[in-house]
């Protein structure tokens, strides 16, 4: 099993896994839309807190490039859990990180069971301290690599962050864009994994395309606050035992 089988183990917690619905260097994908990619890899690992996380890095037929992280579990200060429970009804509501690589595997895969198999393998991953990919031992999600998925893409645009005088990330005048996947869905169906699962035809990636455009930004900056910082570090905060790019 690998890298996750530990939080397999005796795990008799049931997650209620809601129905996917539409929210509000290289070639890299910047603009709305509909992206077929191929899986080039997808490895684990944990933060500096405990937390597990999913790498993916995907290709487009055309050599676009987007990178693919997301923590499928909490820190271990709150009990390295795939869900939290909601106060108003009482449920587990699975973590975005974990629905979005959970939906993954079981399109890739048809695994239903919690978490992906990994396997021990030694890849180039970046390291920050020596500033290009090395070769680094690590859990690597097998059964994706080479497959094909497809993903609805947004664009969002958020305030830069850096560090005020306490110590404490906040918001700068400046803006950044980046694309977000939204959902994962079959790249042969259209199918998202609750629909697959249900036997349902596609629906969300059809609502996804009639109501963005590739022109579509999601402005996180309106109505937020924003603040003039003079960063009191410029490393940023670490989300990966092995580094990022």
């Amino acid at each position: 099993m690998g890298l996750f089988s530990e939080l397999n183990q005796g795990s008799e917690v049931k997650i209620e896994v809601e129905e996917e619905t539409l929210g509000g260097g290289g070639k890299w994908v910047s603009e709305t839309g509909v992206y077929d990619f191929i899986v080039k890899m997808a490895y684990g690992g944990q933060s500096k807190g405990g937390a597990y996380f999913i790498k993916m890095e995907l290709e487009t037929e055309d050599g676009k490039s987007m990178e693919v992280t997301e923590y499928i579990t909490s820190g271990e200060a709150k009990g390295t859990r795939p869900y939290y429970i909601c106060t108003k009804t009482g449920k587990n509501k699975p973590l975005p990180g974990y629905s979005k690589m959970n939906a993954v595997d079981v399109i890739l895969t048809g695994n239903a069971g919690q978490f992906p198999e990994t396997v021990e393998k030694e890849i180039l991953i970046w390291n920050k301290e020596a500033e290009k990919k090395i070769p680094t031992k690590t859990q690597v999600v097998n059964g994706w690599i080479g497959q094909p998925i497809t993903a609805l893409v947004r664009c969002v645009r958020d305030f830069k962050q850096a560090k005020n005088a306490a110590g404490k990330w906040e918001n700068t005048t400046e803006t950044r864009d980046s694309a977000e996947v939204i959902h994962f869905v079959d790249a042969v169906t259209g199918q998202t994994r609750s629909e697959k699962m249900a036997g349902k035809d596609a629906a969300v990636k059809p609502q996804f395309e009639s109501k963005y455009n590739s022109t579509f930004v999601y402005d996180k900056t309106k109505g937020a606050k924003s603040k003039s910082t003079t960063p009191a570090a410029s490393e940023a905060p670490a989300v990966s035992p092995f580094g990022s790019k």
